[in-house]
């Protein structure tokens, strides 16, 4: 019922964010412009795309190099062929995570599936026509491939991941901790010769702008959006809020406060991996973490990015239904799903203008629900760790043996 009403009104978003930019973007680059240096809000205007304030694109050259030949439609329909591989994804990746493999009954699959379905950040996802349902894809493809042991093909799927989005490179951590040699080797073969095979294509130029466009990421146009939930954007949100910063967060010290936060959140991620022994994950709610600790690191970050929690959430359900799951992860990843749709349906991400303590409050609930999708991730494995003491100030060098060990024995 919900669906009858919401996929038609899909059809007006066919030349608006996030689909048009992605298609302005690809459109330039096969036409040999740059676009991560240039304003391309002339194109859009051309090919009939509304942008908004989006001048230049962020995308990775990887992901606009394999979005290119739907350029060579048009816009209505390359948004629905896109539209169309994002749902076989969505589709793809519940019927792996929750399908019979996984243990569950069917009444209790089919319950999280329509769950997953009205998710809001799915529904935020093909609103805008995102990106992210091809990854959740591949890392959830990931976790059935290390569950046989296809070191290699795990690897390669890690590596083109990285390539598309930058920040699944971060997982390559877990395979590291965990002493998984073979698939960190291949994610790096595969990283090197997918970048070669990029800049060859795409051009050194294009490559090299997009490295330099990256710091468009951290100017206030994104931070000041209550969308962005990134935890960078929460952190410069509050102080300003708080009239800690009311002359603004200057370059150099939202770049400072980028490293504090991505420092800490790997610390304790670090520290969760540390507790548990070596290559001891078969449940995968490990790798889960280093999901969500991905998502968090970068210094921007929509509801859409929380499409990727449904994986940490469907280790979540088989942990529970087999009673191996604490309350209170239980009870954080619950807090997320609830914050996430109060964020969404109060129109609260909508407004322009919020003051009071209620109405800020209720604005950043965004932010809210992917610090609770961490910690809910973060209990999930901890919780159920043997107690080993681990102080934080010892973390590096316990890390460092952890690493190095003559034999993958438990951290003590």
């Amino acid at each position: 019922m919900f669906a009858t009403a919401f996929v038609p009104n899909l059809r007006a978003r066919a030349i608006r964010n996030d689909f048009a930019v992605y298609y302005v973007s690809a459109l330039e680059l096969r036409r040999g412009i740059d676009p991560y240096a240039t304003d391309f809000a002339h194109l859009a205007r051309q090919t009939g795309l509304e942008i908004k304030d989006v001048l230049r694109s962020t995308e990775p050259p990887t992901f606009l190099l394999l979005f290119e030949p739907l350029t060579h439609f048009p816009p209505r329909t390359a948004f629905w062929i896109w539209q169309t591989i994002n749902f076989a994804a969505l589709a793809g990746a519940l019927i792996l995570m929750l399908g019979p493999a996984s243990g569950l009954s069917s009444p209790l699959a089919w319950s999280l599936a329509a769950f997953a379905f009205i998710y809001p950040p799915i529904l935020s996802h093909f609103w805008f026509g995102q990106s992210k349902l091809p990854l959740l894809l591949m890392l959830v493809v990931m976790t059935k491939l290390m569950r046989r042991r296809f070191d290699r093909t795990a690897g390669l799927i890690l590596a083109f991941a990285g390539l598309v989005r930058i920040y699944p490179f971060a997982i390559g951590g877990y395979f590291l901790l965990e002493r998984r040699w073979r698939p960190l080797a291949w994610m790096g073969v595969g990283a090197a010769v997918g970048a070669i095979a990029t800049i060859a294509i795409v051009g050194p130029a294009n490559c090299l702008s997009f490295v330099r466009g990256l710091s468009y990421l951290t100017t206030e146009q994104w931070s000041s959006k209550s969308g962005d939930n990134a935890p960078l954007a929460f952190a410069i949100r509050f102080l300003q809020e708080s009239g800690l910063a009311r002359n603004g967060v200057s370059g150099l010290a939202q770049h400072v406060l980028l490293a504090t936060i991505d420092i800490v959140l790997l610390s304790l991620t670090v520290r969760a991996t540390l507790l548990r022994p070596v290559d001891h994950d078969g449940d995968l709610r490990l790798f889960s973490l280093w999901v969500v600790t991905a998502i968090m690191l970068p210094p921007v970050s929509w509801d859409y990015d929380m499409t990727l929690v449904l994986l940490p959430f469907a280790c979540m359900a088989v942990a529970a239904s087999s009673g191996t799951a604490s309350w209170r992860s239980i009870a954080m990843a619950i807090s997320s799903y609830a914050l996430i749709g109060a964020w969404r349906f109060s129109e609260i991400g909508n407004a322009q203008n919020v003051t009071g303590l209620a109405e800020n409050t209720l604005n950043e609930t965004a932010s809210l629900a992917l610090l609770a999708a961490y910690f809910a991730a973060y209990w999930l494995v901890t919780d159920n760790a043997e107690p080993t003491p681990i102080r934080f100030h010892n973390l590096a060098a316990a890390a460092w043996r952890r690493i190095f060990a003559a034999s993958p024995t438990p951290v003590a």
